[in-house]
């Protein structure tokens, strides 16, 4: 377990390698990296950064390769360059940005209030609650393949 809840914020945790069974390996500005952690608590303003390979992000875990990592405390969170799948239901976000490949961003239960990102590809935002961040997508200029799906919305 890494514990860095205590350093003040604003500090940004990139994953470097997932290893066997649950394990992760990477930097967070301070401690010089860390290695073989399979939970991680960080604090408001802490960005975790993403492998570069296909993931799966919750608040409470980030998971590629049939290796997961147990999260809480971090309020960004930053894809790698292949596809990640973020599946947000509640809790309070500051950022969620996809890498450089096809995303996908599940948005349900109550309002995050996360501003939602994506660099370039081929984005999915399936949103079905109210939100009070921003929604951004695709390349400058470029949306073909951007699809933002609000219909489960309904009546509020």
């Amino acid at each position: 377990m890494l514990d860095i809840s205590d350093l003040g914020g604003a500090l940004t945790i990139a994953l470097a390698t997932a290893g066997a069974t649950n394990e992760f390996s990477g930097t967070d500005g301070v401690t010089g990296g860390f290695s073989e952690i399979s939970n991680l608590t960080g604090a408001a303003g802490d960005t975790l950064s993403g492998l570069n390979a296909v993931s799966t992000w919750t608040q409470t875990s980030y998971a590629t390769g049939g290796n997961t990592l147990t999260i809480a405390g971090i309020d960004k969170f930053q894809g790698g360059s292949d596809v990640d799948t973020f599946n947000i239901t509640g809790g309070a976000l500051a950022s969620v940005a996809g890498g450089a490949e096809d995303d996908v961003f599940n948005i349900s239960g109550t309002d995050s209030g996360a501003n939602l990102s994506v660099r370039q590809g081929m984005t999915r935002f399936n949103i079905d609650v109210a939100t009070t961040g921003t929604i951004t997508g695709g390349t400058t200029g470029e949306t073909t393949g951007d699809v933002l799906d609000i219909s489960d919305l309904g009546e509020r």
